[in-house]
């Protein structure tokens, strides 16, 4: 699945680690890697993406904190990554 960063501006970390509390409380728990699909290091950050394709809903993936700071363009994210949408209610 290919997904790109929200915004061209600077997430701060304390931003980027509620957003990892968020996709955490959320998620079933299974993944504790970087979404990113080469990537073998621990998520750290939760980062908002949009889906290609799917330009409307915004979602949250975790991600290591190389790829959060560098989310430039668009990546491939594994296949198992859990995408959790970012309007749920908590």
């Amino acid at each position: 699945m290919i997904v790109s960063n929200v915004s061209d501006e600077h997430i701060g970390d304390k931003a980027k680690k509620e957003w990892f509390s968020y996709w955490r409380h959320f998620s079933a728990g299974q993944q504790t890697y970087c979404s990113e699909v080469n990537c073998l290091e621990e998520h750290t950050h939760g980062v908002l993406v949009k889906v290609a394709g799917d330009e409307e809903q915004l979602y949250v993936i975790p991600l290591c904190k190389a790829h959060s700071e560098n989310l430039d363009s668009a990546i491939e994210i594994a296949e198992g990554t859990e995408v959790i949408p970012a309007n749920l209610t908590l």
